[in-house]
């Protein structure tokens, strides 16, 4: 049962980038399949912070979750506390994401819109670029 729970946690160790709550991160199908719906919240609490400290995030892709969705769906703030600006076209798909759920950050080759996000439980993607934390466009 530990190396199923094992195998199963390490395939979505990755969307967790930062501790989060386990609970708001890993779909309930996945827990009841990976027995962590069978920890306590303490044992989750540990299990989230070991899989912090101990999954790497490479360069090419970054797992956070949305925290805050601002202006009906012009400006996404992830967990890690970065805000992305999201392209025109896509805001109709941005302002009906209900946070929290996992993100997945991609380079894209959009212009003027250097990355995508994409919604890790829906598979839908948007267009974005990072703004500084006072909202404005991020400097090159």
């Amino acid at each position: 049962m530990r190396k199923i729970l094992f195998l199963g946690i390490t395939s979505i160790g990755m969307s967790l980038y930062g501790a989060q709550d386990l609970d708001k991160v890993m779909p309930t199908h996945i827990q009841k399949q990976t027995g962590v719906d069978q920890l306590t919240p303490k044992q989750k609490k540990a299990l989230s912070n070991w899989l912090h400290n101990n999954m790497p995030v490479t360069q090419e892709s970054k797992y956070v979750s949305l925290s805050e969705n601002i202006q009906n769906g012009k400006i996404l703030k992830l967990s890690d506390g970065t805000y992305w600006e999201v392209a025109p076209t896509d805001q109709n798909i941005s302002s009906a994401w209900l946070f929290p759920f996992p993100v997945e950050i991609v380079p894209s080759k959009l212009p003027g819109f250097p990355y995508k996000l994409i919604n890790k439980n829906t598979g839908s993607s948007i267009f974005v670029q990072k703004l500084e934390s006072n909202l404005t466009k991020e400097k090159p």
